[in-house]
């Protein structure tokens, strides 16, 4: 994440504040989405690899703007 990020994201105390800031900043959205890709694929990898009465979890994509604004 850039610098201007961070410091975007430093004064945001919760989710909402964050929501905010993003939306008035595109590139914040972006460089923090970018950041977490890597936290999301290990999680992913780790459920994947996790059964259940030997059923395997189903790991599903994340959902588009797009498809959040049809919905």
């Amino acid at each position: 994440m850039n610098n201007d990020s961070e410091r975007l994201m430093s004064k945001c105390g919760t989710m909402n504040k964050i929501h905010k800031v993003a939306e008035k900043n595109p590139t914040l959205k972006e460089n923090l989405t970018a950041s977490l890709q890597t936290l999301i694929n290990l999680i992913r990898s780790v459920f994947e690899h996790q059964f259940l009465k030997d059923k395997s979890f189903k790991i599903f994509t994340t959902a588009s703007e797009t498809e959040m604004k049809r919905f």
